[in-house]
């Protein structure tokens, strides 16, 4: 657990990258869980030495479509994509060198431009981008045995994990 005083979510997100101690990290958001052979098929995905960041199933099969395209049945990512895409969600794997490397989050205002900047600079120093919608991730209240009262709990601390940079003083 890592308590930072950072104003703005990049810088905090910058800060607990920085400090942990793995070659390999995962952005979640609160809430949500990982299946049992998570890290074994993570591990496989970061075989290749190049490979920076690598999107889960929470992608979602339209916006994997939208920012990757299948083939010779290989997701190969699509710049064009990138910026017709809604939205690229903070919720991926990354290798910690890459992250490093490129000088990790860069603070907007608009943050809906976070991500894909982060991305494109990623490949312009020769980093890899992958999708594996095998990399499965529950969201958060997805648990169908999770009473009202677990659900409503499950989500102020989703809303609390994701406020608490911008609110604590």
């Amino acid at each position: 657990y890592l308590r930072v005083r950072e104003r703005n979510r990049f810088q905090a997100l910058n800060r607990a990258i920085q400090s942990s101690g793995g070659t390999l990290f995962a952005l979640l958001d609160a809430g949500m869980k990982l299946h049992p052979d998570f890290t074994e098929r993570a591990s496989n995905v970061f075989g290749n030495d190049a490979v920076a960041v690598a999107f889960t199933n929470i992608l979602g099969e339209k916006l994997a479509a939208d920012v990757f395209r299948m083939i010779d049945g290989n997701w190969i990512f699509s710049v064009e994509g990138l910026f017709l895409a809604p939205q690229i969600p903070e919720v991926f794997l990354g290798r910690k060198l890459a992250f490093l490397d490129v000088g990790g989050f860069k603070s907007f205002d608009a943050e809906f431009l976070a991500m894909r900047e982060f991305v494109l600079r990623q490949i312009l120093k020769g980093w890899q981008l992958r999708i594996d919608p095998s990399l499965e991730i529950d969201p958060a209240l997805s648990n169908p045995q999770w009473s009202d009262a677990e659900k409503d709990e499950a989500l102020k601390n989703y809303a609390s994990a994701k406020l608490i940079v911008e609110l604590d003083e």
